[in-house]
């Protein structure tokens, strides 16, 4: 079986309150389905995926602190932290900066691959187009054309 991503622990984030939510959750449930096969550990997949797999946002019973410290812990596990940046997102950008600051707290640096739409590069914030080789020096913002752009790109992200 091919696994090019195996032993790999990816922390997948996403907005996934904002509309068009189809949209944007039917994107990131492929990019997980193309992780996940190729060997990955997705730690956040339920979450990105989340209303994909249900056509709805999911109830939930737990707290926004549970939330909260369980996302942290799956940063702070993860080896790679892919995150789709086509919208804000105060969660994605909050995952964002856990994971740039891991080494700061003792944890392993983590290589973060931020993928956002060609036509959506020009208006990104600069919350992210900011980050210095100096601040993290394996951060990747990489603009894609289409799903397949997208997975080459994880891919090669993933593999070097």
């Amino acid at each position: 079986m091919n696994e090019p991503f195996g032993g790999v622990k990816v922390y997948f984030s996403g907005p996934i309150t904002r509309q068009p939510l189809r949209e944007v959750s039917d994107f990131s449930l492929e990019i997980i389905q193309f992780l996940t096969a190729g060997g990955a550990e997705v730690l956040s997949e339920h979450v990105a995926a989340r209303a994909a797999l249900d056509g709805r946002r999911a109830p939930t019973d737990r707290t926004a602190i549970d939330i909260r410290r369980q996302d942290l812990k799956w940063v702070d596990k993860a080896t790679h932290f892919i995150a789709i940046v086509n919208d804000p997102s105060h969660g994605v950008g909050m995952e964002l900066e856990r994971a740039i600051l891991k080494p700061n707290l003792g944890l392993n640096p983590t290589p973060i691959l931020c993928l956002v739409q060609e036509q959506l590069l020009d208006k990104l914030t600069y919350m992210i187009r900011g980050v210095s080789m100096d601040e993290c020096p394996d951060y990747y913002l990489q603009s894609y054309s289409d799903p397949n752009d997208a997975k080459e790109i994880v891919t090669k992200f993933l593999v070097s």
